[in-house]
Parts: structure tokens; sequence; C-alpha cells
């Protein structure tokens, strides 16, 4: 009964020391998910700034012809960017 004793109280040792182990990663990774998630609200932030500071590109309308679905040759505008 000694020996089952000391069988148990080895496997609860065990599996505290994993517990511990696994409780210290799982913070880390929560830790490194909050910094990765902070840069990217950083980054989209930049990316919106950028944005609202550029001004946009203007489209120009050149003539095309779309003759594919009705057989008819017709002169439309359509846009380069």
């Amino acid at each position: 009964m000694e020996s089952t004793t000391l069988k148990q109280d080895d496997k609860i040792s065990h599996l505290r020391t994993e517990n511990t182990s696994l409780q210290e990663q799982l913070s880390s990774s929560k830790k490194a998910q909050e910094e990765a998630e902070e840069r990217l609200f950083q980054m989209n932030q930049e990316i919106s700034s950028s944005k609202s500071n550029s001004p946009r590109p203007t489209k120009r309308m050149t003539p095309s012809t779309n003759s594919s679905r009705t057989g008819n040759d017709r002169t439309r505008l359509r846009s380069i960017s």
C-alpha cells in the first residue's frame, strides 16, 4: 500500500509540474497574441492615416468597344486606374 501511495504522490507531483508549465506557456502565448494584436492595430491606424492624407488617384476614361454579349459594336467608356 505504501508503494501505491508513493506512485500516486509521484504522479500528482508530475501533474502539478506539467500544469504549472502549461499555465506559463499559456500566459506567454496570450502575451504574444496581445502584442501581435496591438501591432496590427497600429499598422491599421498607419494605413488609414496614409490613405486619408494622400490624394486619391483620378480615373481616366477611355473609349472601348463591348460587342461580346450583344454582337453590337457599341463604344463605351471604361475606367482605367
